[in-house]
């Protein structure tokens, strides 16, 4: 196996301990939809762009939010309200250590926290493969707004900001 440059980023002997049985590294692209939507996935770090998270919630893959840039915060945070994802807690934008991101994924993994999120994502799955993107529209996002609502009434939040302008 020839080793891509990135490869030499990883801890001595990586790649020759990767095996099909056990895991996989892609050097150029991955079949994101394919990956998000197999059964073994237990969640999906993510930069939090838009298109990443529409196809995360199509899956149902229960999320962990990484913002670096532009849009990306205010995704994460939309994310979050919406009880389908955690974020990851940075000292400014990519900076974070290995610590949170093990914790995180701990916590959607083996907590309530994480089984909340898991359900919220599946319900959120379940509306979108009732919904296509080009029809109805309104009504996902009203949907999106009763699920992020379910457990804080009362209170404001993005979303529903978001919906009203």
């Amino acid at each position: 196996m020839t080793k891509p440059n990135w490869a030499t980023e990883l801890p001595p002997g990586f790649m020759d301990r990767i095996r099909p049985e056990q895991g996989l590294v892609v050097d150029g692209w991955a079949p994101q939809c394919s990956i998000l939507a197999h059964p073994s996935l237990g969640a999906f770090v993510t930069h939090c762009g838009w298109s990443s998270l529409m196809e995360a919630m199509q899956s149902g893959a229960p999320m962990i939010a990484l913002p670096l840039h532009i849009d990306q915060p205010l995704n994460a945070k939309l994310m979050v309200e919406l009880g389908v994802a955690i974020e990851i807690q940075q000292q400014g934008f990519g900076n974070f250590e290995g610590n949170e991101v093990a914790r995180c994924i701990k916590q959607v993994l083996y907590s309530e926290i994480g089984h909340g999120v898991r359900k919220k994502v599946e319900e959120m799955a379940e509306v979108m493969r009732q919904k296509s993107d080009h029809h109805e529209i309104q009504e996902l996002l009203q949907k999106m707004e009763q699920l992020c609502n379910k457990d804080q009434q009362g209170e404001s939040n993005t979303l529903k900001r978001m919906v009203a302008n």
